[in-house]
């Protein structure tokens, strides 16, 4: 029974010290859990972080090459400048209907440029006729007062004619 004894003490002393063996590695499997879930949330933050610059800069990019086009053109008064058209997405969109629009403005310009030569042709044309008829009429103005001038002279020579008589 001694030796029943002494194995169950073997026994119990194995199991302990296999328990606290266990327990030790149970510790260092939490730990390396703890560090393997801090690693992956640090590791998606950086990538989530990552990602978000990297996609607000692709949103942002076109937009603001977009808004500098646009305010150049208003600035300078520049319609021969084009926004890029980099994506067929709405920012591309965007940039085609900017572009569309600041020719649309350029060939309006170019149309009332156009107008505007036209109309001063025609002014000077019709100053010109201006100029023609005027002269005509002063002609006319002398040629009626020399008239008017020989008529008054008639008159005055057959008043006295008649005073004469």
């Amino acid at each position: 029974m001694d030796d029943f004894l002494n194995d169950i003490s073997k026994l119990v002393k194995v199991t302990a010290e296999e328990y606290q063996q266990a327990k030790q590695e149970l510790q260092t499997a939490e730990k390396l859990r703890l560090y393997i879930i801090v690693g992956s949330l640090s590791l998606s933050i950086a990538i989530a972080t990552l990602l978000a610059i990297y996609t607000s800069r692709a949103i942002a990019r076109p937009i603001q090459a977009v808004t500098h086009i646009a305010q150049q053109v208003t600035e300078e008064s520049n319609f021969d400048l084009q926004a890029p058209v980099t994506t067929n997405d709405e920012v591309g969109i965007l940039a085609t209907s900017l572009n569309r629009l600041i020719q649309e403005v350029q060939q309006l310009i170019k149309a009332q440029k156009d107008s505007n030569e036209q109309l001063e042709v025609y002014s000077q044309i019709l100053e010109k006729k201006v100029r023609e008829r005027t002269q005509e009429l002063d002609e006319k103005n002398q040629r009626l007062e020399l008239a008017l001038a020989e008529l008054r002279h008639t008159q005055a020579q057959i008043v006295e004619n008649e005073q004469g008589k």
